[in-house]
C-alpha cells in the first residue's frame, strides 16, 4: 500500500503514478488509517517521509516488530548538509531506520551526487516524475537555433529564481516567459508588470500536453538557488518532451543534465544547444528501470 500526503502536487503525483505502476492501492496521510495499517498492511510504503519523521519512525519500529516492512522516499536528501538541530534529528532517525532490517528509506537524490550522505539510505532511485509521462521528445524539435521562450512551471518562488526571471525579463524584453501554476505571494508587482512575463495560473496535469507542445523552440527554466538543490518536476517533463532546461552551475539537476548529456543552454541568451534528445531518451529509459529495479527488489 502507497501511504501520501496531500501537501503538494508533487507527493500526489507521485503515489498516482507508482500505484498505476505496480497496481498498488493509495490511501491519503492521516493518523486515524495510520493506527490501521500499523497492524494490517504487510506492506506499506509512504510518498514522502520527509514531514513526518517521528510518525515514520514510530510506525516503522512498531511493524518491525511483527515482521512487517515499511518503505519510503525522501526528497530532501541534499537538505542533510545544513547544521542545524533539525537536521541532527533527522540524521539520528534515517541512522535508526538504517538499523531496522524491514524498514527501507531510499534516495530521490544519487549517491555519486550525495557522497558520503548516502550512508543514510539503502538505495536512491532517480525522480519518479522523471519518467511518469512517457517519452514525447519526438514532438519538440532539438534542432540549434534562438530560444525566446522560456517556461517556468510550478509555484514560483525566490528560491526557484523568482527575482533572476525579473531581471532577465525587464533587461531583454526579447526574452519570453511563460509561466503555469501560482507565485510566491510576496512583492511580484515588478514581475508582473513585465510585458514579456505572463502567468497563466495553476493548470491541470492533464493539459501538460499541450502546455508543452505549444512553443517553438522553448527552454525550460531549472535555475533554482542552492538552498533549493533538489529535484524537480519540471526537468523532468522537460526531459521527457526533449526540451532543453537552463539549469545553475552547481545543482543536482545540472549534474544531471552534464553528466547523462541532457539537453540544455549554459545561458538562456546563448544559442549553444548542448547535449542530444537521444541521451534524453535513454536517460528516460534508466530512470524507469532503476525505479522498477529498487522498488520491486527492496520495498
Amino acid at each position: 500500500m502507497i501511504v501520501y500526503d496531500n501537501i503538494s502536487g508533487h507527493h500526489v503525483g507521485y503515489a498516482s503514478f507508482l500505484s498505476k505502476l505496480f497496481d498498488v492501492e493509495k490511501v491519503e496521510y492521516s493518523y486515524r488509517k495510520l493506527f490501521y495499517l500499523v497492524w494490517t498492511k504487510k506492506n506499506v510504503f509512504f510518498v514522502t517521509i520527509d514531514e513526518h519523521f517521528f510518525a515514520i519512525l514510530f510506525i516503522s519500529m512498531l511493524r518491525q516488530i511483527q515482521g512487517l516492512r515499511t518503505s519510503g522516499i525522501h526528497i530532501g536528501s541534499t537538505r542533510l548538509k545544513e547544521r542545524n538541530a533539525k537536521t541532527i534529528i533527522k540524521k539520528l532517525i534515517l541512522s535508526l531506520l538504517l538499523r531496522l532490517n524491514k524498514v527501507t528509506i531510499i534516495s530521490l537524490v544519487s549517491f555519486e551526487y550525495l557522497g558520503n550522505l548516502s550512508f543514510y539510505y539503502k538505495d536512491f532511485i532517480f525522480d519518479p516524475m522523471f519518467c511518469d509521462l512517457g517519452w514525447h521528445g519526438y514532438k519538440n524539435s532539438s534542432v540549434p537555433g534562438k530560444r525566446s521562450d522560456i517556461i517556468v512551471l510550478g509555484f514560483l518562488t525566490r528560491e526557484k529564481g523568482m527575482d533572476e526571471i525579473g531581471e532577465l525579463a525587464r533587461s531583454f524584453p526579447s526574452l519570453s516567459f511563460y509561466h503555469y501554476g501560482k507565485i510566491q505571494e510576496d512583492d511580484t508587482s515588478k514581475l508582473i508588470a513585465c510585458n514579456n512575463f505572463k502567468t497563466f495560473g495553476a493548470f491541470p496535469e492533464h493539459l501538460i500536453d499541450s502546455v508543452l507542445t505549444r512553443h517553438k523552440l522553448p527552454i525550460m527554466w531549472c535555475k533554482f538557488s542552492q538552498k533549493y538543490d533538489l529535484s524537480s518536476g519540471a526537468f523532468g517533463k522537460a526531459m521527457q518532451y526533449g526540451i532543453p532546461v537552463y539549469t545553475s552551475g552547481n545543482s543536482y539537476l545540472a549534474y544531471l543534465a552534464v553528466k547523462f548529456n541532457l539537453l540544455r543552454f549554459d545561458d538562456v541568451l546563448d544559442d549553444k544547444l548542448i547535449g542530444s534528445k537521444h541521451s534524453n531518451e535513454m536517460f528516460y529509459e534508466l530512470s524507469l528501470a532503476k525505479l522498477k529495479y529498487t522498488l520491486v527488489n527492496l520495498v
